[in-house]
């Protein structure tokens, strides 16, 4: 049996959860063969309170500080076989463990978890697209990191530079570029993560708005291939008790309402300060008339949904207020 072995997070965030079907064939396998393949773990270089810089040395204290001397005894951090190991534990069945190689801190740990689940696993476009949002962001956090260092070393010369008149100094007849270096910097980390994860840049960025603006339960929904990340995005406007129901409803509700979203936004508000997006006016005398330009499901269910989440749910609550009221003078 190998070392104890830790679950981080944060890193088992980063691989599609395999579905009910996929779990139940692995433990049978592991519980016919055994765990034939070795976990990859990880050793995270832990930090020292006297400043210095922990190197690695052996078991069991695999860091030892190269200022003071202190050793760490350090729990290995799973990267490849999360689900084995929580099998294996819970069936005592024996597992080997081997160290990954050139993973130097927390940003190569994500990058090889990720480059492993593309060589090992068939993800669909809006699975790698939700990985390569985690790419971005470690391609983006290296640009920055080269760009000071480059700006550190250049000190001195832009100085030099700074000091000679303005008829001379080529920075200052130089024109300003369109775009700023840090949005530079964001496109090009993109399209690298786009490229590297066979998607486009556009699918990236709506992955990124998923996981900045969407719930769990949606993220979770995309990186389980359930849900599209094109239509994730435009559920992203929705309440997020919204977005959580319809998530719940799978793939087909999404894309109803993902295409209701799309819909609703070329549509001009309605009365009384409230944004029924899917309404017109009509001409007509007195007060404005306004109709629906809605398409609606048949499911009851489903059109409720649908209307409360282009209308707002004190609209609905406010409506169906005004409905028993008319029905119930019709039938007296």
């Amino acid at each position: 049996m190998a070392e104890q072995i830790r679950v981080d997070p944060e890193f088992e965030k980063l691989i599609p959860p395999m579905t009910p079907a996929e779990r139940a064939g692995l433990e049978e396998n592991l519980l016919a063969d055994g765990c034939r393949e070795p976990l990859v773990v990880w050793h995270e270089r832990p930090a020292c309170p006297c400043g210095g810089v922990p190197l690695r040395g052996k078991r069991p204290s695999p860091f030892t500080c190269s200022k003071c001397g202190k050793a760490f005894a350090v729990v290995p951090i799973v990267l490849d076989g999360h689900n084995r190991l929580r099998i294996c534990t819970e069936h005592s069945i024996p597992y080997e463990a081997v160290e990954a190689e050139d993973v130097q801190d927390r940003d190569a740990a994500k990058a090889w978890i990720i480059r492993n689940q593309i060589g090992r696993r068939n993800l669909t476009e809006s699975q790698r697209a939700m990985l390569a949002t985690a790419l971005e962001e470690i391609f983006g956090k290296q640009a920055k990191e080269r760009q000071a260092e480059s700006a550190r070393r250049n000190q001195p010369q832009a100085q030099n530079v700074a000091n000679l008149p303005h008829s001379e100094n080529p920075s200052r007849k130089r024109e300003e570029p369109a775009t700023g270096p840090t949005q530079q910097m964001n496109v090009r980390a993109r399209e690298q993560a786009a490229a590297e994860m066979n998607v486009s840049p556009r699918l990236v960025q709506a992955a990124k708005k998923v996981t900045q603006a969407g719930t769990p339960a949606l993220q979770d929904a995309v990186r389980k291939g359930e849900v599209s990340v094109s239509a994730a995005a435009d559920l992203t406007e929705l309440p997020r008790d919204e977005q959580d129901r319809v998530a719940a409803d799978g793939g087909k509700a999404a894309a109803r309402a993902a295409r209701t979203v799309r819909q609703s936004r070329h549509l001009p508000s309605g009365p009384g300060g409230v944004s029924p997006r899917a309404m017109r006016p009509v001409r007509g005398p007195g007060k404005p008339q306004y109709k629906t330009a809605l398409e609606l499901p048949h499911d009851p269910v489903h059109a409720a949904r649908t209307l409360i989440s282009v209308f707002g749910r004190q609209f609905i609550v406010d409506l169906v207020a005004q409905l028993n009221l008319l029905l119930e003078g019709d039938a007296s």
